[in-house]
């Protein structure tokens, strides 16, 4: 018997081990810095444009030790040239590819962010079809309780129990969204799909502040791989043009460098206006969505005293929590979209998230 007894012990000792284990790997709490570190360790793309960076910055230094012990003899002047456009093309090489590996955090921070964001959303989405689900039954329930007594029809129960049906299947599809969101959080920041981490959600914001407009075009010409690109070919060219074997070629691709730099600055900067505008227009939204939420957390406090006094149903209490939701829902999603935009600005102006990465390189024949 004490055997048995000990044997059961244990078993439950167990169980409960286990269950504490998965606790604690399955429940964590994390905040949106943690999910951007988390996102930035797991992604592939971000240690491939680091390995990129360290081939480059060999290439570069073998380029350059070539340079280095180069003859001075005028017999030599095409192996010097080709040296020196070899090195040329090197340099260039490394500053980009060290361009895109900076670019790269920008990228998997946005992203870390978006995805952060759209499981709040879906959490929030899913308390909202909770109480919408939980008004059509209520509905459905006073529907039935006035048709015993004569004052409600069968199409009236028909309408009820069709609200309640699209009330539960918009409620399973808002289920099914969470999961889809948290699956494409978990895949990206490394942890296993079955866990749901608790998101820390973020508290208050602050306004754009931008002194110069100038300035900040100038860190996306300077920083931006596409357009710091565009920027320094025409030096790259300048200097290739003096070691061409055909100088009119050289000249030609000098002038279409400064043509493409000269396009792609002009749609810098009016990327860069137009997403300050829509910062600031998203600023005011928000301004009037929290006057929003006041006056429907007024309006409710308002409809809860009524219900005490008996002077409102359940129905219409309910009524006036999914318009606070709504409004709340409405408000906390262009706080997360205005988060995401300031992390974004100036860099991912006119842009989606990689597409400023640039993969080219210049050889030594160009």
């Amino acid at each position: 018997m004490r055997r048995i007894i000990l044997i059961s012990l244990l078993v439950i000792s167990l169980i409960f081990t286990n269950n504490a284990f998965a606790i604690d790997k399955y429940t964590i709490n994390l905040s949106i810095e943690q999910v951007i570190a988390m996102a930035k360790a797991n992604s592939l793309e971000l240690a491939k444009k680091k390995a990129v960076l360290e081939q480059k910055e060999e290439s570069r230094k073998d380029a350059y030790s070539v340079v280095e012990y180069l003859p001075t003899s005028p017999y030599y002047v095409r192996e010097i040239s080709g040296a020196y456009s070899q090195y040329i093309g090197a340099d260039f090489n490394q500053r980009l590819a060290q361009k895109n590996k900076d670019f790269s955090n920008i990228v998997v921070t946005v992203d870390a962010k978006n995805k952060f964001y759209d499981v709040l959303n879906k959490k929030a989405s899913l308390r909202l079809k909770e109480l919408e689900y939980q008004k059509a039954q209520i509905s459905l329930s006073q529907i039935l309780a006035k048709k015993e007594v004569g004052m409600a029809t069968e199409l009236h129960e028909f309408q009820a129990r069709t609200e309640l049906a699209a009330a539960q299947t918009a409620l399973k599809n808002a289920e099914a969204a969470l999961e889809k969101a948290y699956y494409e959080l978990n895949d990206l920041i490394g942890i296993p799909r079955e866990s749901r981490p608790e998101l820390l959600e973020p508290t208050g914001y602050d306004k754009i502040k931008v002194e110069s407009m100038q300035a900040e075009i100038n860190k996306v010409m300077l920083e931006r791989p596409d357009a710091f690109a565009a920027k320094e070919l025409v030096t790259v060219k300048a200097k290739l043009k003096e070691h061409a074997s055909n100088y009119k070629i050289g000249e030609l691709e000098e002038s279409i460098a400064k043509l493409d730099y000269k396009d792609t600055k002009d749609k810098v900067e009016r990327d860069v206006h137009s997403m300050y505008n829509d910062i600031v227009n998203l600023e005011k939204l928000i301004e009037t969505q929290e006057e929003s939420v006041k006056a429907c957390k007024e309006a409710l406090r308002n409809m809860v005293v009524q219900y005490e006094l008996g002077m409102v149903t359940r129905l219409e209490v309910l009524s006036s929590e999914t318009k606070l939701k709504e409004a709340e829902n409405s408000l906390k999603q262009s706080l997360y979209k205005h988060d995401v935009a300031m992390s974004s600005f100036p860099y991912l102006a006119g842009m989606s998230s990689n597409s400023g990465t640039v993969n080219n390189t210049i050889s030594a024949s160009e």
